[in-house]
């Protein structure tokens, strides 16, 4: 696989993550845990996109605050996402555990959607991918 193909295949992981959380929202019945999840995962995959187009190695980590600064050495336009994502980053890992408790209700998961769906674009301009292409 060569460098082009795998930026995509992150974008195209990260896609589908965005889309299961979109549609669990939308459901009458969410499981607000896995919205949040699956939130968080589409952050993390587009931050290694990123990376993966830009840095030799990318860190095996779901910390969004260190992919975040990664990003921010490469490109300072990050900087506008650093605070956004402080609400779900725990998301990828700690909420698996049952003694932590998701405290965002549907309202405030759709506010994080909102700025999820528009990093997507932030980031597919700046790696320079058309939506188009990876679906």
């Amino acid at each position: 696989m060569n460098k082009d193909e795998y930026i995509k295949l992150w974008v195209r992981k990260a896609g589908g993550d965005l889309k299961v959380a979109k549609r669990e929202l939308g459901a009458e019945d969410s499981v607000l845990e896995a919205v949040c999840f699956h939130l968080q995962q589409a952050v993390e995959k587009y931050l290694k996109a990123f990376l993966a187009k830009f840095s030799e190695k990318i860190k095996r980590t779901h910390n969004l605050e260190f992919l975040i600064e990664q990003c921010i050495q490469l490109d300072g336009d990050f900087t506008q996402y650093e605070e956004k994502f402080d609400v779900i980053a725990g998301c990828g890992v700690e909420i698996r555990y049952p003694d932590t408790f998701l405290v965002l209700d549907e309202d405030e998961l759709g506010v994080v959607l909102v700025i999820v769906e528009e990093f997507r674009e932030f980031v597919l301009k700046k790696i320079g991918i058309n939506p188009g292409e990876v679906g």
